[in-house]
C-alpha cells in the first residue's frame, strides 16, 4: 500500500513538471496586419498632365518615367535663360576688351530693337490680361468653361514671361550701352561679371524646374494608387501616383510585457494569413519598441485595450509578392 502510495505520488510530480515545462516552453501568439513601404508620388511643379505612362498595378523600377507635365512654358523659359546667359557672357568678354565707335553704333541699336519687342510684349500681355479677367467672369456666370479658364491662364502666364524676359532683355541692352559708351573699367568688368553669373544661375535654376516636369518612380514596386488622368492639372504638390514595395513587408503586433524577455532581435516567427491558411510565411523580429503604450483601440475586447503591450514589427519573406497590404496576419514566435 505504501509502495502503491509512493508510485501515485512520484508520477503526479513527474505530470506536474511535464506540465511546467511545456507552459515555459509554450509560444507567443499575436495577431496584426501585413503593412508595406507606400510612397505617394507627387508633382514637383505645375500644370497639365500631358502623359501618364502607368496604370494600376503595373510594375516600376526607381527612376522610371510614370508621368510628364506640359513644359511648354518651362521650356520656352530656359532657352530665353540660355540665351541671357550666353550674351551675358559675350557681354563680360567685350567689356574685358574696351569699347570701339563700331560698338557703341551696335549698343544703340539693340537699344532700339529691345524696346519694341519690349513694347510688343508688354502689349500682348495686357491683352492677356483682359482676356484671362473676361473669361475668369463667364466662368463665375457659367457662360465658359474650366478648359477655357485654363487655357486662358496658362496664355496669360506665357505672355507675362515673355514680357518679362523682353524687359530684362531691354534693360541689359541699356546697361551695355552704357558699359559701351564709358569703356572698360575695373568697376565695369566686375559688374559685367556678376550680370553673368546671375544669367547662369537663373538659367540652372529654369533647368531644375523643367527637369522636374518628368515625374519618375522614388522606389521599385507596384504603382497600387492612380490619383490623376491625362489631361488633368496638377498643382505642385499634388499626388499622382502610389508606389507600394510588395516585397519589403511587415507585420506590427503587440506584446504583453510578461512575454516580452522571451523575444529579441533576430529570432525567426511564423506568419499565417486567412488566405493562405494551410500555408506558413517566415519572418524576422525587426523592430523591438523601448517604450510600453496601451493596446491600440482596433484590439477586439475591452479587457485587452487596457493592458499595457509593447509594438514589435515582423519583417516578412514575400519573394513571390502573395501577401499584401492590409492582409489580417497570425504570428508565432
Amino acid at each position: 500500500m505504501v509502495s502503491l502510495l509512493k508510485a501515485i505520488i512520484l508520477l503526479f510530480m513527474l505530470l506536474w513538471g511535464a506540465g511546467c515545462s511545456s507552459s515555459s516552453d509554450a509560444s507567443i501568439q499575436a495577431s496584426g496586419t501585413v503593412e508595406a513601404k507606400e510612397v505617394n508620388v507627387g508633382a514637383e511643379v505645375g500644370g497639365q498632365v500631358v502623359s501618364l505612362l502607368v496604370e494600376e498595378g503595373d510594375s516600376v523600377k526607381k527612376g522610371q518615367e510614370i508621368a510628364r507635365i506640359d513644359d511648354t512654358v518651362l521650356k520656352w523659359q530656359v532657352a530665353q535663360a540660355e540665351a541671357a546667359a550666353e550674351a551675358a557672357e559675350a557681354r563680360l568678354g567685350e567689356t574685358k576688351k574696351g569699347s570701339r565707335m563700331e560698338e557703341m553704333r551696335q549698343a544703340e541699336s539693340a537699344v532700339k530693337q529691345m524696346q519694341a519687342l519690349k513694347e510688343g510684349a508688354e502689349a500682348s500681355f495686357k491683352a492677356a490680361q483682359d482676356n484671362y479677367v473676361r473669361i475668369k467672369e463667364l466662368l463665375d456666370q457659367g457662360a465658359a468653361t474650366k478648359q477655357q479658364y485654363d487655357e486662358a491662364e496658362a496664355k496669360l502666364a506665357l505672355s507675362q514671361s515673355q514680357y518679362e524676359a523682353a524687359k530684362s532683355q531691354y534693360n541689359t541692352a541699356l546697361e551695355q550701352e552704357k558699359l559701351v559708351k564709358a569703356g572698360a573699367t575695373e568697376e565695369t568688368v566686375s559688374a559685367a561679371q556678376a550680370g553673368f553669373n546671375q544669367a547662369v544661375a537663373a538659367w540652372e535654376a529654369l533647368k531644375t524646374q523643367w527637369e522636374k516636369t518628368i515625374i519618375t518612380a522614388p522606389i521599385d514596386g507596384i504603382i497600387t494608387e492612380k490619383t490623376v488622368e491625362a489631361g488633368e492639372t496638377v498643382n505642385p504638390g499634388s499626388i499622382v501616383a502610389v508606389v507600394t514595395n510588395l516585397r519589403d513587408l511587415w507585420v506590427e503586433v503587440f506584446i504583453a510585457e510578461a512575454d516580452l524577455g522571451k523575444i529579441k532581435l533576430g529570432d525567426k516567427a511564423v506568419v499565417k494569413v486567412d488566405a493562405f491558411p494551410q500555408e506558413d510565411f517566415f519572418g524576422e523580429v525587426t523592430y523591438i519598441s523601448h517604450e510600453a503604450e496601451f493596446t491600440p483601440k482596433n484590439v477586439q475586447t475591452k479587457e485587452e485595450r487596457t493592458n499595457m503591450v509593447f509594438k514589435v514589427k515582423i519583417s516578412v519573406e514575400n519573394a513571390d509578392g502573395r501577401l499584401k497590404p492590409g492582409m489580417p496576419a497570425d504570428v508565432v514566435f
